[in-house]
């Protein structure tokens, strides 16, 4: 275990909204967290204890494997959006797509386990943080053009407030181990604060309030990954794809066309990406079934994953 400064957290989580650092102060100081980097565990380890000291326990193997999926975003959505997209033959769509297929099996797959076990770690939480940089190998992210390595750091860097957050709302509310109720009350916890910070900002274009968003939906998606695997049972957390539409279900505005349309859209897209490589098999009307409705579309997915994790 090494501890790191409550004081990087602090500067971390102050960049989601300066409007908020006041509140932000007052929360760290009640709590007075003290955080840890496991260097060794093979687990997506993200955990708060209670006790005389509060402690927030991060594993940097989980952070990698977060990081490395963030980027495959990054590169999936940046593809879609490149003109004439729709009407590109299969090669140049794979082309396009085919620098987020090494960074997603690096992430979901054993094979980057035994790599970080075998080579160790020098590098630090803030190297990712930062600069985006870490334990995913650079000839996976050497492919990636500017825009992807931005958007990419982007989510990354939201998706780590988002499960920062989540364990601070433990400490908060003192929970006491760990159950389906406690982890969508920390879940809606992370969620408010991250997207009230938004609505209370000088950015008026929105745009700081989209990258938010993103950034939550893609650690939500990570954490979707087991259940359409197939991995994970648990009777202490809910389900992944559970966790990924109520939250944003809570915080994506319905009134606003453009953030519905874009997060939705961008869910939607990620889950057909990581079902299709799972070998799920979809409904030769799928087209009728989501109506052309983002969120629409998410809900028939996620349905897809739960009648396939009920037949189980």
């Amino acid at each position: 275990m090494e501890q790191i400064s409550a004081d990087e957290i602090r500067s971390l989580l102050q960049t989601t909204s300066t409007e908020k650092n006041m509140e932000l102060d007052t929360l760290l100081d009640e709590i007075e967290p003290i955080v840890e980097l496991d260097r060794t565990t093979d687990d997506n380890l993200f955990q708060a204890q209670l006790g005389n000291q509060n402690i927030i326990r991060f594993g940097l193997k989980g952070i990698a494997r977060i990081q490395s999926h963030a980027y495959a975003e990054s590169v999936i959505i940046t593809a879609i959006g490149t003109p004439g997209y729709i009407s590109m033959g299969h090669g140049e769509r794979s082309a396009l797509l085919l620098p987020a297929k090494g960074l997603l099996d690096w992430a979901v797959g054993t094979d980057p386990q035994s790599r970080i076990i075998n080579q160790g770690h020098s590098w630090k939480m803030e190297q990712i943080i930062q600069d985006g940089t870490g334990e995913v190998p650079g000839e996976l992210l050497r492919p990636l053009n500017k825009t992807q390595l931005y958007f990419g750091k982007g989510l990354l860097n939201f998706a780590i407030k988002f499960i920062l957050y989540h364990e601070l709302a433990h400490l908060k509310f003192q929970h006491s181990g760990s159950t389906i109720e406690i982890e969508n009350e920390a879940d809606r916890f992370a969620a408010e604060w991250m997207s009230e910070a938004t609505i209370d900002s000088s950015d008026n274009t929105g745009v700081e309030r989209l990258v938010t968003l993103f950034g939550i939906s893609a650690v939500l998606l990570w954490v979707t990954v087991p259940d359409i695997l197939g991995e994970i049972k648990s009777t202490t957390h809910p389900k992944g794809y559970d966790r990924l539409y109520h939250v944003l279900d809570n915080v994506i505005a319905s009134d606003n066309e453009q953030e519905y349309g874009m997060v939705w859209d961008f869910v939607a897209r990620m889950l057909y990406v990581h079902m299709w490589n799972a070998g799920y098999i979809f409904d030769k009307d799928y087209g009728e079934h989501v109506k052309g409705d983002s969120k629409v579309e998410v809900n028939y997915l996620i349905d897809l994953i739960s009648k396939w994790d009920r037949n189980r």
